[in-house]
């Protein structure tokens, strides 16, 4: 049980993290034009529960939701949503641009 509770899911949530940093400044597609080189990629939202939306976080950081398009899945933020609907999330901060016309945030 502790190998498999224990030491696996360490190991697997630190490896997905670390994948989240390199993967997705190597490979993907730019939605944003930020000051780095972020890329959205797809199997890493997959692994990591949408954090793969890497460009559309450096471009909103302080969002919750990563995933802006409707093929963009975010359960971290699903899970975020259903925190706020029971009354324990509040202040929940989202995107903030125009869709008409969208550029990173402090531009």
């Amino acid at each position: 049980m502790l190998l498999w509770g224990g030491f696996l899911r360490v190991t697997l949530g630190l490896h997905a993290t670390w994948l989240v940093n390199s993967a997705t400044h190597l490979w993907g597609s730019r939605r944003f034009d930020t000051r780095d080189d972020s890329r959205n990629n797809w199997w890493v939202a997959l692994v990591t529960g949408g954090e793969g939306w890497h460009n559309n976080h450096h471009a909103h950081p302080v969002s919750a939701r990563h995933g802006f398009a409707w093929y963009e899945i975010d359960p971290n933020y699903w899970g975020i949503w259903l925190l706020a609907k029971l009354g324990l999330a509040r202040k929940i901060q989202g995107p903030k641009f125009d869709r008409a016309n969208p550029r990173p945030a402090g531009i």
